[in-house]
């Protein structure tokens, strides 16, 4: 099949397979899914310091900044077809 395949290439393959609405359907869920897990652990980082605003980057941006990788490369594997090699 296609196991010989790197993580990025496996993942754009299966998403290719989906129906565009399947496709649609995991662009837009997977941010708001993400967002959830992250704001809670923005919400504990921040409870170990003095500040209660978890949108404080000066003590959440690291889990920030992992956020926006995160749904970046997953974006991209949704929305990027897989090459011909």
């Amino acid at each position: 099949m296609y196991y010989n395949y790197s993580m990025i290439k496996r993942l754009q393959i299966f998403f290719y397979r989906q129906p565009p609405v399947a496709r649609l359907t995991w662009a837009l869920m997977v941010p708001i899914v993400l967002y959830l897990l992250f704001f809670n652990e923005k919400i504990s980082v921040v409870g170990q310091y003095t500040s209660k605003n978890p949108f404080d980057l000066s003590q959440t941006g690291v889990v920030w900044g992992l956020y926006v990788v995160l749904v970046g490369f997953l974006e991209y594997c949704v929305c990027q077809p897989p090459s011909k090699q």
